[in-house]
């Protein structure tokens, strides 16, 4: 109803000032996403991890988060093995290539990113940096935890052993 879309809305600014603020790779805007709001509560990091599928899958929407999350574990490995946790850094590096890769074919950049990584080398950095994260989490994974959309898994190989072990 109403309050869906107004909850939408609030959310979709957010995720760019969110994403600004992490632009700056500054330990004092990074941290924050970490902490906990109460005993077992979850981090904002794991909460926007924890964004409905829509985000993950839809071109307009994809294009709200993913900024805000590479800016947020770019510079912080913290922050990206926290990631790691819950959402596959490979779903960022293939991200960070389809950009990478309309940025030479003359799209418009992300002002986000631009701001976090305004070089092609800074991006290829970021970008080789989720793979290693990837493929230390793919070392123990299950092969169901290799596939996913667009060659790169959505969830993270934690997540995907937690949904095995919940099936059993």
């Amino acid at each position: 109803g109403p309050q869906r879309a107004q909850a939408a809305a609030l959310l979709h600014t957010f995720l760019p000032v969110l994403g600004a603020a992490a632009a700056g790779g500054h330990a004092l805007l990074l941290e924050p996403l970490r902490w906990r709001w109460g005993l077992g509560r979850p981090s904002m990091l794991q909460r926007l991890c924890d964004l409905p599928l829509e985000y993950y899958v839809l071109t307009d929407l994809k294009q709200v988060l993913l900024p805000t999350l590479v800016c947020a574990c770019a510079s912080s490995e913290v922050n990206a093995e926290m990631l790691a946790d819950h959402l596959s850094p490979l779903y960022l590096s293939d991200f960070l290539e389809r950009y990478r890769a309309g940025l030479r074919a003359g799209d418009a950049p992300s002002p986000i990113l631009a701001a976090a990584l305004p070089t092609d080398a800074d991006l290829a950095r970021a970008q080789a940096a989720f793979e290693g994260l990837a493929s230390r989490a793919l070392d123990t994974s299950p092969p169901s935890a290799r596939t996913g959309c667009g060659g790169a898994a959505i969830l993270s190989p934690t997540v995907v052993r937690s949904l095995a072990l919940d099936a059993v």
